[in-house]
Parts: structure tokens; C-alpha cells; sequence
């Protein structure tokens, strides 16, 4: 059985907080093509200038491009 999707879900008042979650509800991750790979990072690094995002998201109105489904669980 292929894993299920997750995101990455921050916490909008402090970004430090921060969950992976499963979306249960989405339709499973297609089988591959033969010759294809599908990885999923373990570490990810980031910049001053992703804390920057963050840090004025709700200001630039950045956190409302992108808005989080009400199925998906509040940090």
C-alpha cells in the first residue's frame, strides 16, 4: 500500500511550532513509472530569508495564499 500524503503545518503565531500531518482524506500517491524514484527529505534546512516568510506572513498577507483546508488538524 503506497503512504499516505502529509504536509508540513506551522503554527502561525510561532512559527517554531511546528507538525507533520497525515491527510487521510487525500487520494493515495500514484504508483511510480518504472526508472522513477519518490523521496521524502529527512532534514531540511532553512534561511534567514524562510524565517523572514515567516515571520511576516500574516503582515503581507503571505499565510492567505495557500489556505489550510478546515479538515486539516489546528497545531
Amino acid at each position: 500500500m503506497d503512504p499516505l500524503p502529509t504536509i508540513q503545518v506551522l503554527e502561525k503565531a510561532s512559527y517554531t511550532n511546528q507538525r507533520i500531518v497525515p491527510l487521510p482524506t487525500a487520494p493515495p500517491l500514484h504508483p511510480l513509472a518504472p526508472f522513477s524514484i519518490r523521496f521524502k527529505p529527512t532534514l531540511l534546512f532553512l534561511s534567514t530569508n524562510n524565517f523572514t516568510y515567516a515571520r511576516v506572513g500574516n503582515l503581507l498577507a503571505w499565510w492567505d495564499v495557500h489556505p489550510l483546508s478546515p479538515s486539516i488538524p489546528a497545531i
